[in-house]
């Protein structure tokens, strides 16, 4: 026998097997969750001359430092889990044996054990040569618990030191004992390492409940002396009996009646049985999980069968010991178990009666792991498949199987309780199952299985638990009990749970649901835990918690806001939150951002801004700078997140003509640009793009639109923002201590608003429909240009979705603005910058040819002459090496020469057309005008730029354009 075999033979199939290793005077403990790793461990520590000691027990979890105590717990009594075995130590040697605490020889020792064993008709134990003594384990068939244990061995204990054996009494009932496994070496003596040995085997293991009832027995016998009573749980009731044990099965005694011809014939007579049977039925109801009615109903004929024994309360309450056995009923009534199926094949007929009890779903308090405040939280732990259990008492999952005979048995398989709790659909639309498992400390940890791990099962499924902790028992069918387990809950959880789409942007969702941080809001009411992934998880800062309360929000804002004169401020606030309303306007609407600007300070534009933000999330998060500003594809990211969630983009004073006209664009446009990139295989293909509708905020210190005209933006260009310039009206002026302290105060009510709002237009779309079309309806919109020309649509969406949102915020209670004054002000707002916009957007082709040519002027050259086809002999020019680009040629000869090129500017037809593009100029109407004002020559021919220069150049379409006119 090795150490390995040793240890199975002695140790529980599942738990922490811990080994202490003496190396000088300090004694130092390891844990292992497998026999293997602790046998390896010994022999590595034996092997270096150190004395090493196994557990003679299991225990709960590996060593650790208690965090409230600050103690150490290795061996300690609230680590204890389990045992297979009782044992004594027998001390040997002529040192001991004059002491009287031992016998003379190892020899003595066994001989004084086994005799005893004889004598009281107990199994032989296994005996161990630990070098000098020698250990007697008896060997148990399965394990039991420590309080089942303790009781039994200090029955042991007592029995042995009665006898006379002299056993170490310290070691017998001692559960947290340590001693010499095999395999391993004595070193009390360095010179001579005495090696730890099998002495003798056991037949083969004992079932534990046969062992401590002839434990129990022998006390019974000699129990009228010195030696205290066994504890009520061991006590004999009325005959042999089996003590109870621990174990996860529930009996069904209907179902042990179907296959127990002795409980049958009670259960059909009603009781006209003999009273030993009677009785002995009574003690397997005792263990079901009928109760006393079930005796009482299976009693009720026996008076009338001639019975005078009808007690059936005190037979019930005073059975105190496990169900009766079989041994027990054979005795009593042998043709009762003739011909049984089942004869020898189990111990008692309560097995027949084993399942597992149904699942209960309760809560338990755990710490979440990795949680840095550690803070408590309750948690439900769902049903279980049928056919599983947590077995707390043992700390096992176990599973329901029936053996060969048909009899039901608890298979465990895991020591950690953990099961799953959610189907989760990722964002590549493959599946994965989210699994909770309790660890020990009361520590809780979740994680993903995907749901092709659990198709394959076996290794690969047993890996994948395995890197989170989750290990199967030594048993030898753990594994395979543990795929069925997952197997089953994956098709419990199936039927019993909807399932979770991992989102990857926040707003509007599938089937009418908005999503606000983690928070799913759907048209019933209901709000559910979402899952995140790619940007939203990214942007999930921009969105805690919500914290405070409504009125604390509501009651700040309105302080600073609810005043007359205020409007400006108002309608930026409201159209922020009308961000949520863009998908119940006109589908080409994406949203244009409110742009507030204006040269005076203090008037309160980031303020309103933040303040609005704050009612969903972190305002801070939601803002972008716009000194320090984004990238392109940084920027389409965040709006591809949000979707539908404002943004504030503040103070873009600072940002180019051309990078403000982009960000306008993009913000109306709802997608970022078209992309390519590389794809498997070496070729390319279109990139996702990012997408969104919402109505963001701009401000600045100068105005918006006419800086993207002078960027030479036309019309529809500057109409992607509803610009409020704010120095044009009386802002009130405040206290900005006073405004400061209530923003503080603003910022501790963070989410509550924008929860409010968003659960009222996700449970009230008619409502909602009903209030942007009432701000369409409103006086002075209908007869308006706003209303009348399609190139104001914009304008249009945004005052609805705008005032709709007053009205809704105004209808919770939120805000206390009057959205009519409002109303008022955003059509006088928006005819004030229809008329700005018509002024600064009036084109003047003048100008955008004064900018072309400014923009070409270092690629324009200037020869004497263009040699025409059947020119011959002419000179050749020299262009300076610094252009690299030519895009026109001025002939410009000393005297006129009569070619239809003189004084003639040839500018390259595609390059204008580029330039055009790039500043939203129409060509053919900038042409048609130079055509007009005689500057444009006609021409249907191709000309070389570079020809008879040193500059190569191909034919190309060319404007040609009159210098004298253009002087003129």
């Amino acid at each position: 026998m090795d150490t390995r075999e040793f240890l199975n033979a002695v140790l529980p199939a599942g738990g922490v097997y811990i080994v202490a290793v003496r190396d000088g005077d300090r004694l130092r403990h390891k844990g292992f969750y497998t026999i293997e790793e602790a046998a390896d461990f010994c022999k590595a520590a034996d092997s270096r001359g150190a004395e090493t000691y196994h557990a003679c027990a299991a225990y709960k979890q590996k060593p650790y430092k208690d965090p409230e105590t600050g103690k150490f717990i290795n061996r300690k009594q609230e680590n204890w889990r389990a045992a297979k075995a009782f044992w004594c130590d027998i001390d040997c040697g002529a040192a001991k044996a004059a002491e009287g605490k031992g016998y003379p020889t190892q020899k003595d020792g066994a001989l004084a054990i086994l005799k005893w064993c004889k004598d009281k008709g107990l199994p032989f134990p296994m005996l161990i040569n630990s070098g000098n003594g020698v250990h007697a384990y008896w060997c148990l068939a399965g394990e039991i618990t420590p309080k089942e244990w303790y009781q039994a061995a200090s029955i042991l204990k007592k029995l042995l030191e009665s006898a006379g054996v002299l056993a170490d009494p310290s070691r017998t009932s001692d559960f947290a004992s340590i001693l010499r496994p095999v395999g391993t070496h004595n070193h009390k003596d360095p010179s001579n390492p005495k090696e730890v040995k099998l002495a003798r085997a056991q037949a083969e293991p004992i079932e534990p409940a046969d062992f401590i009832a002839r434990l129990m027995t022998i006390y019974a016998e000699e129990g009228a002396g010195d030696l205290p009573p066994p504890p009520p749980w061991l006590q004999a009731a009325e005959g042999d009996a089996v003590p109870q044990f621990s174990t996860p099965m529930e009996c069904d005694i209907d179902l042990c009646a179907e296959q127990c011809a002795q409980i049958r014939a009670m259960r059909d007579t009603k009781g006209d049985v003999p009273y030993d049977v009677w009785r002995g039925v009574i003690g397997v109801i005792k263990h079901s999980t009928s109760g006393i009615e079930k005796a009482r109903e299976w009693s009720a004929r026996r008076g009338e069968t001639g019975h005078t024994n009808l007690d059936v309360d005190t037979r019930f309450n005073t059975w105190d010991s496990g169900p009766t056995t079989c041994e027990f009923f054979e005795k009593c009534n042998p043709a009762g178990c003739e011909n049984c199926p089942f004869k020898g094949k189990v111990k008692t007929p309560w097995k027949l009666g084993c399942r597992l009890p149904e699942p209960e779903v309760d809560k338990t308090e755990v710490v979440v792991e990795d949680d840095s405040t550690k803070t408590k939280v309750t948690v439900e732990v769902p049903e279980l498949p049928h056919g599983y259990i947590w077995d707390a008492k043992r700390g096992f999952m176990c599973r329901e199987v029936k053996n060969k005979d048909g009899i039901v048995e608890a298979h465990a398989f895991s020591h950690t309780r953990f099961y799953l709790i959610d189907r989760i659909r990722n964002e590549e639309g493959k599946y994965e199952y989210v699994a909770r498992a309790h660890l020990p400390k009361g520590i809780l940890r979740e994680f993903r299985i995907a749901g092709s791990i659990i198709g394959k099962g076996g290794g690969s499924l047993l890996e994948a638990l395995a890197s989170y902790e989750i290990l199967t028992t030594n048993d030898k069918n753990a594994g395979l009990d543990m795929t069925a387990y997952i197997k089953d809950a994956v098709g419990k959880l199936m039927q019993d749970r909807a399932i979770t789409s991992t989102h990857t942007c926040f707003g509007w969702q599938e089937g009418g649901k908005f999503l606000l941080g983690s928070r799913l809001y759907s048209p019933n009411g209901e709000i559910t835990e979402a899952l995140l992934s790619g940007y939203a998880s990214d942007q999930r800062k921009c969105f805690p918690r919500p914290t405070g309360t409504l009125d604390g929000y509501s009651e700040n804002l309105n302080w600073i806001f609810n005043r007359e004169g205020m409007e400006p401020l108002q309608y930026m606030i409201c159209s922020m939150w009308g961000s949520v309303l863009v998908d119940f306007a006109e589908p080409m609407y994406k949203g244009i951002p409110v742009a507030v600007t204006g040269a005076q300070s203090g008037k309160g534009k980031t303020t309103a801004g933040m303040a609005a933000l704050y009612a969903f999330g972190d305002a801070n998060e939601l803002t972008v700078s716009g000194k320090q500003g984004a990238t392109v594809k940084a920027r389409a990211a965040l709006l591809g997140a949000v979707q539908n969630i404002p943004v504030l983009f503040d103070e873009v004073t600072n940002m180019a003509p051309t990078g403000l006209s982009e960000l306008c664009y993009a913000l109306s446009n709802g997608q970022e640009v078209l992309r390519l990139q590389a794809s498997g295989g070496g070729g390319v293909k279109f990139a996702n793009r990012e997408t969104w509708r919402l109505q963001s905020a701009l401000t600045g210190n100068t105005n918006i639109c006419a800086r993207l005209s002078a960027n030479g933006n036309s019309d529809a260009e500057a109409m992607r923002v509803f610009e409020i310039t704010i120095d044009r009206y009386p802002i009130p002026m405040l206290d900005p201590v006073a405004v400061s302290q209530r923003m503080a105060e603003i910022s501790k009510n963070v989410g509550l608003a924008g929860e409010a709002f968003v659960r009222y237009v996700v449970m009230n779309r008619n409502n909602v429909i009903s209030y942007m079309q009432s701000a369409l309806d409103a006086e002075g919109m209908k007869e308006s240009a706003l209303m009348t020309q399609p190139k104001f649509r914009f304008y249009r969406n945004h005052i609805a979705c705008t005032i709709a949102a007053a009205l809704i915020m105004k209808e919770l209670g939120i805000i206390k603005f009057d959205v009519e004054r409002l109303r008022k002000f955003a059509v006088d707002a928006v005819e004030d910058l229809m008329e700005t916009t018509a002024e600064l957007n009036a084109f003047d082709y003048d100008t955008a040819l004064e900018r072309m040519l400014s923009d070409f002027g270092s690629q324009i050259i200037t020869t004497p002459s263009y040699p025409l086809s059947h020119q011959r002999g002419t000179s050749i020019f020299q262009v300076s090496p610094a252009i690299k680009t030519l895009l026109g040629r001025a002939i410009r000869p000393p005297e006129p020469t009569g070619t239809p090129l003189d004084d003639k500017l040839l500018l390259s037809a595609g390059a204008v057309r580029d330039w055009c593009v790039e500043h939203r100029v129409d060509t053919t109407a900038f042409y048609n005008d130079l055509a007009e004002k005689e500057i444009a020559i006609a021409n249907d021919g191709r000309y070389s730029l570079g020809k008879a220069t040193t500059f190569t150049t191909k034919q190309c379409r060319c404007w040609i354009l009159d210098l004298n006119k253009l002087e003129g």
